[in-house]
């Protein structure tokens, strides 16, 4: 890092703590908790049922031929850039 931007880092830093001790001070940290009775009193393997984890999954989308799928679309992209960096004279 360069010398001459250590106090504007240093500046930063401050705030940032300045502001999170503010934001500390006031209580915002005091997030009201939104899980149920049953949550609370359910034991640590009920919080989580797995056939509820479950259910929201998608199926993988790759498999064993997505691999000529991906190779054509990093060449694509790779074209791409290259034609974008050739417009822009880089």
């Amino acid at each position: 890092m360069h010398i001459a931007a250590l106090p504007r880092r240093l500046g930063t830093i401050a705030t940032v703590v300045l502001c999170g001790a503010t934001l500390i001070g006031c209580g915002v940290t005091d997030i009201p908790d939104r899980a149920s009775t049953a949550a609370h009193l359910a034991p640590y393997p009920a919080l989580v049922p797995i056939e509820v984890a479950l259910a929201g999954t998608q199926a993988p989308q790759l498999d064993a031929d997505s691999d000529a799928a991906l190779t054509a679309r990093a060449n694509r992209l790779r074209a791409r850039a290259n034609s974008l960096r050739a417009q822009n004279g880089g």
